[in-house]
């Protein structure tokens, strides 16, 4: 028996599937990625986003894919990138759970992401 289980069963509560608030927040694009650099420990961190956003931008533009970087305010802006590091945690639920798919290191976000079943 897990512990949630041995809790429920003690205090009388059912168990149900988590869930992530979210909080509306107005976006032009229709279509688009989140991307996020934000990572706790310097291990987790990647180094490349820029790279990466330079050569998949022309097959995003002609598909007219936007790319949207979500994150901490002290993460330094991603190329080609629109920058929307001062959502917060319930704003980048709503804003990921509209995106086609989220790129990032492991942090919050792409936990986020897993929840709403996006590719990543």
């Amino acid at each position: 028996m897990h512990k949630i289980e041995s809790f429920a069963l003690s205090s009388g509560s059912k168990i149900s599937k988590p869930f992530i608030n979210e909080l509306y927040f107005p976006l032009v694009e229709e279509k688009y990625i989140c991307i996020s650099k934000s990572s706790k420990f310097p291990s987790e961190h990647y180094d490349f986003f820029d790279d990466v956003a330079f050569h998949i931008n022309p097959y995003l533009e002609k598909n007219n894919i936007k790319l949207i970087q979500i994150g901490a305010a002290s993460d330094l802006p991603i190329y080609y990138t629109k920058n929307f590091n001062f959502l917060n945690n319930n704003q980048a639920a709503y804003v990921i759970k509209n995106s086609l798919m989220y790129v990032g290191n492991l942090n919050i976000y792409s936990n986020i992401a897993s929840m709403f079943n996006k590719k990543m």
